[in-house]
């Protein structure tokens, strides 16, 4: 728990507003309060976001959605990338606001960089990263590199 609070109090000191909550009911109903009804969300390609259920959550509700792991990718990406929010999770965070991406064709960091500006980070405990001072991709060991 320290480390989420260190973690928060970091996001905080670089113009974040953060939120933790204690489960995924918790997450999802503050999220759907926050969304409102009429704006439109783009969705990078995420797991934390896919489990959280809120693509499909929000287009029952009527909310325009682009997600290209749904859609027409090609189509998706560009909508995504105009929308009013656009809800993302990164690949890693360490608790001195460190944020990790691993984007395989660059949809996430250009829409987070020059495409709408609402972003949304979901962030599952999981993320964080204990060993801020090792290199994040030596920690994840990833196979193609």
């Amino acid at each position: 728990m320290i480390d989420l609070i260190r973690t928060k109090t970091s996001l905080e000191k670089n113009g974040f507003f953060t939120y933790l909550f204690e489960n995924r009911d918790e997450a999802v109903d503050y999220f759907l309060h926050f969304a409102g009804s009429g704006k439109s969300f783009g969705f990078a390609g995420s797991k934390t976001v896919e489990e959280l259920d809120l693509y499909n959550i929000l287009k029952k509700r009527g909310n325009p959605c682009y997600w290209h792991w749904n859609e027409n990718w090609k189509v998706a990406l560009k909508d995504t990338a105009i929308s009013d929010f656009y809800v993302s999770s990164a690949n890693a965070i360490t608790s001195d606001c460190r944020l990790y991406f691993v984007d395989r064709i660059g949809n996430r960091i250009s829409s987070i960089c020059y495409g709408t500006k609402n972003f949304l980070f979901l962030l599952a405990e999981i993320k964080l990263l204990q060993m801020a001072s090792k290199p994040f991709l030596e920690l994840i060991k990833l196979p193609f590199l």
